[in-house]
């Protein structure tokens, strides 16, 4: 539990900065899934999506970012996502002795253009 919330918590001041300088921005609080041996990282945007969500200093690994998106198509996409293996894309991985947790830690990025 309380790792997802620190997830969360990087991923929401992630997100902040970056509403900043683009006319999107999150609606309400990203989702976070953590599954057995991954992170499931989605959040709704304000506007179209267009951009790229990836793991800060992995933009050069294709497992460590999404596709693409121009809002090109008609679907007028307003999400973004991306999974992660615990294993991927340098996510650290912290245990909490008091307890007796995991807490994997990465910061998410949302690339507008």
């Amino acid at each position: 539990m309380l790792s997802r919330l620190l997830l969360l918590a990087l991923t929401i001041f992630t997100f902040s900065l970056i509403d900043a300088f683009v006319d999107n921005g999150i609606l309400g609080d990203p989702y976070v899934n953590c599954g057995a041996d991954s992170i499931d990282v989605r959040f709704d945007t304000r506007n179209t999506f267009r951009g790229i969500v990836f793991v800060e200093d992995h933009l050069g690994d294709p497992e460590c970012r999404s596709a693409p998106v121009d809002g090109s198509s008609d679907s007028q996409i307003r999400n973004a996502s991306l999974s992660l293996g615990f294993k991927d894309c340098g996510i650290e991985r912290r245990s909490s002795v008091s307890f007796n947790q995991y807490y994997f830690i990465k910061y998410t990025l949302a690339n507008y253009y």
